[in-house]
């Protein structure tokens, strides 16, 4: 029944958006709120560059001083590129250390604004796909993920139809239906699974904002693993200015990429399983 509701909101939500209009102001400031998609795309011949850190635990069995609440450790990094194909396509590609079974990730991915309308408030509409290997060696394990009976096996596919508006001057939100498909998940998992992400920005001043975002299952397998925990996070962003972004976050998830952290996320705020992590952004015209 709850999941029924869900897919009812969510379709209002997006039938909303469908009529459109040429676009003329951001809802959010960058492409990504935390880990997951805004409808940001970047304007046609911009170049991209992203690097993102994940650190360790703050606190629990694994954080604490002995680990300077995480700082020590890491968990994931990303380095990838972005590139405005049209002032409504982006492409990109990224190499991901990885946090779940699976690391060593090549992702690539392509970001349609389908739809755009207003200026004060504006509202858009977007679809996100993304292509994941993993370039980890094979393992002789048969019971680990990475095993890879099939090359093809080592790839993850994830899907997302998004869709934000900018309700005030302040604050802008966003809904989007995630969809992952995995090609190998061994003997009990799901290969296909289904997820709703909310996100969420309050502008503070011209160049600070912050942010949030939450990321909850709706496939059965995960909503009722008792060692999964949904991935939520909160962050601040600084537009330092000439191109660059910076944003410091505290988030659950140990993984930046969907296809790593949307079905692999294990660690919980109460126990201590958050971190700290930062990305950094920077563009350039081509």
């Amino acid at each position: 029944m709850i999941k029924n509701w869900i897919f009812i909101a969510c379709s209002l939500f997006f039938v909303n958006l469908i009529q459109a209009q040429e676009k003329t102001d951001y809802i959010y400031k960058d492409r990504r709120i935390i880990n997951s998609w805004s409808t940001e795309v970047l304007p046609k011949r911009v170049l991209d560059f992203r690097v993102g850190h994940r650190f360790g635990d703050i606190s629990g069995s694994s954080g604490g001083w002995q680990t300077f609440y995480g700082l020590e450790n890491s968990t994931d990094v990303l380095i990838g590129f972005d590139y405005g194909l049209t002032d409504k396509i982006t492409i990109g590609v990224s190499r991901a250390k990885g946090a779940g079974p699976l690391g060593q990730l090549v992702n690539g991915q392509l970001l349609w604004q389908i739809a755009s309308r207003g200026t004060d408030r504006p509202a858009s509409l977007g679809l996100m796909g993304m292509a994941t290997m993993s370039t980890m060696a094979k393992s002789t394990n048969p019971s680990a993920l990475s095993y890879f009976p099939k090359f093809e096996h080592r790839f993850i596919y994830y899907g997302e139809l998004v869709a934000a508006k900018r309700m005030a001057r302040w604050l802008s939100g966003s809904l989007g239906l995630n969809y992952v498909h995995r090609n190998y998940v061994g003997l009990n998992g799901e290969t296909d699974l289904f997820a709703v992400t909310v996100g969420g920005r309050i502008q503070l001043s011209r160049s600070i904002s912050l942010i949030a975002e939450a990321t909850y299952p709706i496939s059965v397998n995960l909503s009722k693993d008792d060692n999964y925990y949904f991935p939520l996070g909160f962050g601040l962003e600084w537009e330092t200015g000439g191109g660059h972004i910076f944003q410091i976050n505290l988030i659950n998830s140990k993984g930046m990429i969907e296809t790593d952290y949307i079905p692999y996320s294990t660690s919980n705020w109460e126990d201590g399983g958050i971190r700290m992590g930062f990305t950094i952004s920077r563009k350039f015209k081509t």
